[in-house]
Protein backbone atom coordinates (compact mmCIF):
# COMPACT_ATOMS: atom_id res chain seq x y z
CA UNK A 1 0.00 0.00 0.00
CA UNK A 2 2.66 2.33 0.77
CA UNK A 3 4.52 1.77 -2.14
CA UNK A 4 1.39 2.53 -4.06
CA UNK A 5 0.82 5.60 -2.26
CA UNK A 6 4.48 6.67 -3.37
CA UNK A 7 3.80 5.80 -6.79
CA UNK A 8 0.76 7.95 -7.20
CA UNK A 9 2.62 10.68 -5.54
CA UNK A 10 4.90 10.44 -8.20
CA UNK A 11 2.53 10.56 -10.49
CA UNK A 12 1.20 13.48 -9.05
CA UNK A 13 4.26 15.12 -9.35
CA UNK A 14 5.31 14.50 -12.55
CA UNK A 15 1.73 15.77 -13.90
CA UNK A 16 2.40 19.13 -11.73
CA UNK A 17 6.00 19.29 -13.34
CA UNK A 18 4.44 18.93 -16.93
CA UNK A 19 1.82 21.35 -16.04
CA UNK A 20 4.29 23.76 -14.90
CA UNK A 21 6.69 23.47 -17.76
CA UNK A 22 3.64 23.62 -20.29
CA UNK A 23 2.72 26.91 -18.70
CA UNK A 24 6.18 28.39 -18.24
CA UNK A 25 6.67 27.38 -22.65
CA UNK A 26 3.30 29.14 -22.81
CA UNK A 27 4.46 32.34 -20.93
CA UNK A 28 7.85 32.39 -22.52
CA UNK A 29 6.02 32.32 -25.94
CA UNK A 30 3.44 34.75 -24.84
CA UNK A 31 6.41 37.20 -23.94
CA UNK A 32 7.86 36.19 -27.26
CA UNK A 33 5.19 37.39 -29.26
CA UNK A 34 5.00 40.85 -26.84
CA UNK A 35 8.61 41.24 -27.50
CA UNK A 36 7.61 41.19 -31.09
CA UNK A 37 4.83 43.67 -31.06
CA UNK A 38 5.60 47.00 -32.50
CA UNK A 39 5.01 50.00 -30.65
CA UNK A 40 1.83 52.35 -30.79
CA UNK A 41 4.24 54.93 -32.43
CA UNK A 42 5.55 52.41 -35.00
CA UNK A 43 2.07 51.21 -36.24
CA UNK A 44 0.56 54.74 -36.26
CA UNK A 45 3.72 55.71 -38.60
CA UNK A 46 3.20 52.97 -40.76
CA UNK A 47 -0.62 53.57 -41.19
CA UNK A 48 0.32 57.29 -41.97
CA UNK A 49 2.74 55.95 -44.69
CA UNK A 50 0.19 53.65 -46.04
CA UNK A 51 -2.62 55.34 -46.59
CA UNK A 52 -0.22 58.24 -48.53
CA UNK A 53 2.15 59.25 -46.33
CA UNK A 54 2.42 62.54 -43.88
CA UNK A 55 3.22 65.16 -46.59
CA UNK A 56 0.00 64.32 -49.36
CA UNK A 57 -2.29 64.06 -46.13
CA UNK A 58 -0.90 67.58 -45.16
CA UNK A 59 -1.64 68.61 -48.68
CA UNK A 60 -5.17 67.28 -48.95
CA UNK A 61 -7.69 70.35 -47.84
CA UNK A 62 -10.74 68.69 -49.25
CA UNK A 63 -12.46 65.95 -50.18
CA UNK A 64 -15.87 64.51 -51.86
CA UNK A 65 -16.84 61.26 -52.06
CA UNK A 66 -20.48 59.90 -53.49
CA UNK A 67 -21.69 55.87 -53.79
CA UNK A 68 -24.05 53.29 -52.69
CA UNK A 69 -25.51 52.71 -49.06
CA UNK A 70 -27.11 49.30 -48.44
CA UNK A 71 -29.14 49.53 -44.82
CA UNK A 72 -30.36 46.86 -43.12
CA UNK A 73 -32.63 46.82 -39.70
CA UNK A 74 -31.22 44.58 -36.87
CA UNK A 75 -35.15 43.86 -36.75
CA UNK A 76 -35.71 41.79 -40.05
CA UNK A 77 -37.17 44.66 -41.16
CA UNK A 78 -35.51 44.27 -44.84
CA UNK A 79 -33.28 46.62 -46.37
CA UNK A 80 -32.91 49.80 -48.16
CA UNK A 81 -31.29 51.00 -51.27
CA UNK A 82 -29.44 54.33 -50.78
CA UNK A 83 -27.07 56.97 -52.23
CA UNK A 84 -24.89 58.93 -50.07
CA UNK A 85 -22.39 61.51 -50.17
CA UNK A 86 -19.45 63.26 -48.11
CA UNK A 87 -18.25 66.25 -47.87
CA UNK A 88 -14.76 67.20 -45.99
CA UNK A 89 -13.31 70.21 -45.67
CA UNK A 90 -9.98 71.59 -43.55
CA UNK A 91 -9.81 72.75 -41.09
CA UNK A 92 -12.85 70.64 -39.53
CA UNK A 93 -15.63 71.57 -42.10
CA UNK A 94 -17.96 68.30 -42.85
CA UNK A 95 -21.29 67.06 -44.23
CA UNK A 96 -23.12 63.73 -44.75
CA UNK A 97 -25.73 63.18 -46.54
CA UNK A 98 -28.23 59.86 -47.16
CA UNK A 99 -30.89 59.92 -49.46
CA UNK A 100 -32.82 56.51 -50.48
CA UNK A 101 -35.06 56.81 -53.26
CA UNK A 102 -38.91 57.39 -52.69
CA UNK A 103 -38.17 58.32 -48.71
CA UNK A 104 -36.09 61.76 -49.19
CA UNK A 105 -33.24 62.51 -47.13
CA UNK A 106 -32.92 60.29 -44.18
CA UNK A 107 -29.88 61.71 -42.67
CA UNK A 108 -27.59 65.34 -43.39
CA UNK A 109 -25.25 65.76 -40.60
CA UNK A 110 -22.73 68.15 -40.63
CA UNK A 111 -20.52 70.92 -38.69
CA UNK A 112 -19.39 73.98 -39.56
CA UNK A 113 -16.45 73.80 -37.64
CA UNK A 114 -17.91 75.18 -34.67
CA UNK A 115 -21.91 73.89 -34.78
CA UNK A 116 -22.40 70.30 -35.31
CA UNK A 117 -25.92 69.29 -36.16
CA UNK A 118 -27.88 66.53 -37.53
CA UNK A 119 -31.86 66.20 -39.16
CA UNK A 120 -33.17 63.00 -39.75
CA UNK A 121 -36.35 61.87 -41.38
CA UNK A 122 -39.38 63.23 -39.65
CA UNK A 123 -37.30 65.15 -37.13
CA UNK A 124 -36.50 68.56 -37.02
CA UNK A 125 -32.72 70.37 -36.57
CA UNK A 126 -30.88 69.50 -33.26
CA UNK A 127 -27.31 70.69 -32.72
CA UNK A 128 -24.78 67.70 -30.82
CA UNK A 129 -24.09 68.13 -27.91
CA UNK A 130 -22.50 65.99 -24.99
CA UNK A 131 -20.87 62.12 -25.67
CA UNK A 132 -22.73 62.90 -29.37
CA UNK A 133 -20.82 65.67 -30.10
CA UNK A 134 -17.19 64.86 -29.00
CA UNK A 135 -17.67 60.99 -30.96
CA UNK A 136 -18.85 63.10 -33.79
CA UNK A 137 -15.67 65.44 -33.93
CA UNK A 138 -13.15 62.73 -33.56
CA UNK A 139 -14.76 60.95 -36.03
CA UNK A 140 -15.19 63.73 -38.31
CA UNK A 141 -11.31 65.30 -37.72
CA UNK A 142 -9.96 66.41 -40.82
CA UNK A 143 -6.58 64.58 -41.35
CA UNK A 144 -7.70 62.56 -38.53
CA UNK A 145 -4.77 60.29 -39.22
CA UNK A 146 -2.34 62.59 -38.44
CA UNK A 147 -3.47 63.77 -34.94
CA UNK A 148 -4.85 60.17 -33.12
CA UNK A 149 -2.56 60.78 -30.67
CA UNK A 150 -4.25 63.93 -29.72
CA UNK A 151 -7.78 63.04 -30.10
CA UNK A 152 -6.75 59.95 -27.97
CA UNK A 153 -4.52 60.78 -25.36
CA UNK A 154 -4.08 56.92 -24.20
CA UNK A 155 -3.26 54.11 -27.03
CA UNK A 156 -1.65 51.16 -26.46
CA UNK A 157 -1.16 47.96 -28.23
CA UNK A 158 -2.92 44.61 -27.05
CA UNK A 159 -1.56 42.29 -29.24
CA UNK A 160 -2.49 40.02 -32.38
CA UNK A 161 -5.41 39.12 -33.56
CA UNK A 162 -7.22 37.85 -36.55
CA UNK A 163 -9.40 39.94 -38.76
CA UNK A 164 -11.16 38.21 -41.18
CA UNK A 165 -8.51 36.70 -43.76
CA UNK A 166 -6.07 39.03 -41.83
CA UNK A 167 -3.68 38.95 -39.21
CA UNK A 168 -3.64 42.27 -37.39
CA UNK A 169 -2.65 44.70 -34.92
CA UNK A 170 -4.97 44.94 -31.92
CA UNK A 171 -4.67 49.05 -31.11
CA UNK A 172 -7.04 50.40 -27.67
CA UNK A 173 -7.46 53.59 -27.51
CA UNK A 174 -9.34 56.05 -24.76
CA UNK A 175 -10.35 59.77 -25.25
CA UNK A 176 -9.82 61.95 -22.90
CA UNK A 177 -13.87 62.01 -21.86
CA UNK A 178 -12.96 57.66 -21.42
CA UNK A 179 -14.39 56.39 -23.95
CA UNK A 180 -12.66 53.60 -25.59
CA UNK A 181 -12.03 52.26 -29.34
CA UNK A 182 -10.01 49.54 -30.81
CA UNK A 183 -8.41 49.47 -34.16
CA UNK A 184 -6.98 46.39 -36.11
CA UNK A 185 -3.94 47.43 -38.18
CA UNK A 186 -3.25 45.01 -41.16
CA UNK A 187 0.08 43.39 -39.70
CA UNK A 188 1.61 43.55 -43.79
CA UNK A 189 -0.02 46.56 -44.94
CA UNK A 190 -0.62 48.44 -42.07
CA UNK A 191 -3.90 49.87 -43.11
CA UNK A 192 -6.73 49.72 -41.17
CA UNK A 193 -8.75 46.91 -41.28
CA UNK A 194 -11.72 47.29 -38.58
CA UNK A 195 -12.61 49.80 -35.72
CA UNK A 196 -14.67 49.15 -32.77
CA UNK A 197 -16.68 51.95 -30.73
CA UNK A 198 -17.51 50.57 -27.47
CA UNK A 199 -19.79 53.78 -26.82
CA UNK A 200 -22.43 52.62 -28.86
CA UNK A 201 -21.31 49.00 -29.73
CA UNK A 202 -20.27 50.15 -33.48
CA UNK A 203 -18.00 48.08 -35.59
CA UNK A 204 -16.78 49.53 -38.58
CA UNK A 205 -14.84 46.92 -41.86
CA UNK A 206 -12.58 48.82 -43.89
CA UNK A 207 -11.59 47.02 -47.77
CA UNK A 208 -11.32 47.87 -51.20
CA UNK A 209 -8.19 50.46 -50.32
CA UNK A 210 -7.73 52.21 -54.12
CA UNK A 211 -5.44 55.62 -54.00
CA UNK A 212 -7.04 58.91 -54.94
CA UNK A 213 -5.50 62.10 -55.30
CA UNK A 214 -1.73 59.86 -53.68
CA UNK A 215 -3.75 58.83 -50.44
CA UNK A 216 -5.78 55.51 -50.44
CA UNK A 217 -9.45 55.50 -49.48
CA UNK A 218 -11.37 52.14 -48.17
CA UNK A 219 -14.18 52.61 -50.75
CA UNK A 220 -16.25 49.67 -49.28
CA UNK A 221 -17.64 50.05 -45.83
CA UNK A 222 -19.54 47.96 -43.75
CA UNK A 223 -20.99 48.99 -40.16
CA UNK A 224 -22.63 47.41 -37.77
CA UNK A 225 -24.68 48.06 -34.80
CA UNK A 226 -27.00 47.13 -32.39
CA UNK A 227 -29.58 48.65 -34.35
CA UNK A 228 -28.73 48.34 -38.19
CA UNK A 229 -25.56 47.44 -40.35
CA UNK A 230 -24.71 49.52 -43.07
CA UNK A 231 -22.89 48.70 -46.06
CA UNK A 232 -20.92 51.58 -48.30
CA UNK A 233 -20.08 51.27 -51.45
CA UNK A 234 -17.78 54.46 -53.07
CA UNK A 235 -18.05 54.92 -57.27
CA UNK A 236 -16.34 58.57 -56.62
CA UNK A 237 -13.89 59.78 -54.43
CA UNK A 238 -12.36 63.33 -55.35
CA UNK A 239 -9.00 64.83 -53.35
CA UNK A 240 -8.64 69.17 -53.32
CA UNK A 241 -11.73 70.19 -54.74
CA UNK A 242 -13.89 73.55 -54.40
CA UNK A 243 -16.20 72.94 -51.95
CA UNK A 244 -18.14 75.95 -50.92
CA UNK A 245 -18.86 76.88 -46.71
CA UNK A 246 -21.93 77.43 -47.43
CA UNK A 247 -22.46 73.54 -47.60
CA UNK A 248 -21.87 73.33 -43.90
CA UNK A 249 -24.04 75.62 -42.48
CA UNK A 250 -26.76 74.86 -39.79
CA UNK A 251 -30.02 74.58 -42.39
CA UNK A 252 -32.78 77.07 -41.61
CA UNK A 253 -35.88 75.34 -40.23
CA UNK A 254 -38.04 74.97 -42.45
CA UNK A 255 -41.38 77.08 -41.86
CA UNK A 256 -44.57 75.11 -41.04
CA UNK A 257 -47.24 75.26 -43.95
Amino acid sequence: MRRKSILVSCGIMLAISAAALAAAQRMAAEGKLNDQLPSVDEIINKYIAAIGGKAAIERRTSAVAKGSIEITDSGGAGSRQGVIETYSKAPDKVLLIIKVPGQGVLLRQGSDGSVSWQKTLGSPITELSGADLAQFKRDSTFQRSLKLKDLYPRIQVKGKKRVDKHDTFEVVAYASDGSRENWFFDVQSGLLSRSYVDRNSRQTDFDDYREVGGIKVPFYTRQTSPDFTLVIRLAEVQQNVPVDDAKFAKPKPQPQK
